[in-house]
């Protein structure tokens, strides 16, 4: 999904002004999306095949970017929680 394409996505929901986004939490939940945790990565598309990580990963040191398709991605993240 392109920036465009979220942007026209989440525009197309009511109240688009005032309605908040959030993310799923941790282990349950959900915790706030906040500008300050949308960060841009570079990632290897197309590289995990276990069925519990999603199929791109992050650009590393470790990795040698010729060998695969990497792409410039927003990463939305959790919010910071605090626990007491």
């Amino acid at each position: 999904m392109t920036i465009t394409e979220l942007i026209n996505a989440l525009q197309a929901f009511p109240n688009p002004d005032t309605t908040d986004c959030v993310v799923n939490g941790y282990e349950g939940g959900y915790c706030d999306l906040t500008p300050n945790k949308l960060v841009l990565k570079q990632v290897l598309c197309n590289v995990n095949d276990e069925h519990w990580y999603g199929p791109h990963d992050e650009l590393d040191s470790t990795c040698e970017p010729s060998r695969y398709i990497t792409k410039d991605c927003i990463l939305l993240s959790r919010s910071e929680q605090h626990f007491f």
